[in-house]
């Protein structure tokens, strides 16, 4: 487990811009992959040998599992997306809370994460107040698990069949929720993390078989 923080000025050319191109240094904040909270636990038992099953059945077995927990990712909230890199205007805060509280609290993907009312697009020809990666993402849960069972062939060949299990639990991990305040998803979360095999998806099971020289 771990407490950490990332900042920097440089900005996904892919999804960002510059609020004002002349001087980068002003968007110097945490960055994107800038992780607060971070833990992860990981175990592998290698089963013992039981006599009373022949050996080749009865050796080789290992069972292993993986829990990570993160806090939410930054993201940048924007009076709209860039076009084509051109400075990318952030707006005026307004005053109003920036998330919803209490028992109001709408759930997600489908509903904001934050208060639109937060927000005011600045005046034509003037930067917005709101300082780059604002926003911060939902968290992220995963457990997952998987067994193996590993039989020599030969002194240098053997083969190993696996069972993988992910996200056990099947806990939705949703994405950044959309930053542009243009977009009629605002603040919304509208997909998760991943949607194939592996960290981020819902509750997914996979077999293996690998030969092992």
């Amino acid at each position: 487990m771990f407490d950490a923080h990332e900042t920097d000025d440089a900005v996904n050319i892919l999804t960002e811009a510059y609020q004002n191109s002349h001087n980068p240094k002003l968007d110097y904040a945490s960055g994107d992959i800038d992780v607060r909270h971070n833990f992860t636990l990981g175990a592998v038992w290698d089963l013992p040998v039981t006599s009373a099953l022949p050996k080749r059945l009865a050796g080789g077995w290992q069972i292993s599992s993986l829990l990570q927990a993160r806090g939410g990712l930054p993201y940048n909230i924007a009076v709209a997306a860039p076009f084509l890199g051109a400075d990318q205007i952030r707006p005026n805060l307004t005053g109003q809370p920036l998330s919803f509280a209490g028992s109001n609290t709408p759930g997600y993907p489908g509903h904001p994460q934050i208060n639109p009312a937060a927000f005011a697009a600045p005046p034509a020809g003037e930067f917005g107040d709101l300082g780059r990666n604002t926003g911060r993402g939902p968290g992220f849960t995963q457990w997952d698990a998987s067994f193996a069972k590993t039989t020599s062939i030969n002194e240098r060949l053997s083969i190993q069949f696996r069972g993988e299990l992910f996200n056990i639990l099947n806990h939705p991990n949703f994405a950044n929720p959309d930053g542009n305040l243009s977009d009629a998803t605002f603040g919304i979360s509208t997909s998760t993390i991943a949607n194939h095999v592996g960290t981020g998806t819902s509750r997914q099971a996979q077999l293996v078989l690998k030969f092992l020289f």
